[in-house]
């Protein structure tokens, strides 16, 4: 048994003391660093979270705008081949038949459907049925898929019956049962020369 001398006891203590106190301030460091890696994690983890809900947002908003712009396309290129085909019923009408540029037109203040190979126009009270596309073409009174627009056709006269307004309007539901529309307006003149083979034509 080792006896220690008063002033021995006493550094002794003093070097425990110290040496409990050293490992409390560790340990509470390592708490401290501990609960500061973990703040730190779930603020990364926030800002990722943030970032790829963002991204997904945008992606989606992206897809919907491609839609809308893709369907408003498609209705223009609808409305414009309604106006097409009265114009071709009207160029028929003096290049192939000799007959007055508007004959075979109906009524004015009147809504009309159409298809691409129509020689005549069909009246339509109310909203049109939607078109169905078949073989790569919008029809309208056929079998195939139906889509989601709607086109009609309105006649319009101009002063002294020498001119004709045509209004073509394509409808449609997008997503959300948001309503659009595409108006087209075209005016035809009693402009076009008969044929030489129309002698005497009216």
């Amino acid at each position: 048994m080792v006896h220690q001398s008063p002033n021995e006891r006493g550094e002794s203590n003093r070097f425990i003391r110290r040496l409990v106190l050293i490992r409390a301030l560790v340990f509470k460091s390592t708490q401290s660093m501990q609960g500061q890696l973990l703040i730190e994690s779930l603020v990364a983890i926030t800002v990722i979270a943030v970032a790829i809900l963002g991204i997904f947002t945008l992606s989606s908003r992206s897809i919907s705008l491609n839609r809308v712009v893709s369907d408003q396309y498609t209705a223009t290129y609808l409305a414009a081949e309604g106006i097409e085909v009265v114009k071709n019923i009207i160029d028929s009408n003096v290049v192939w038949q000799c007959d007055a540029w508007n004959n075979g037109i109906p009524g004015t203040g009147k809504d009309y459907t159409v298809n691409w190979d129509s020689e005549s126009l069909t009246e339509v009270t109310g909203a049109p049925d939607p078109m169905k596309f078949n073989n790569g073409l919008y029809e309208q009174g056929i079998d195939g898929e139906e889509t989601r627009f709607r086109r009609k056709i309105r006649l319009e006269n101009g002063a002294n019956q020498n001119s004709l307004s045509v209004i073509s309007t394509v409808e449609w539901e997008g997503r959300g049962g948001a309503e659009f529309e595409v108006i087209l307006e075209d005016i035809f003149y009693n402009w076009r020369p008969f044929a030489d083979n129309c002698t005497g034509a009216i």
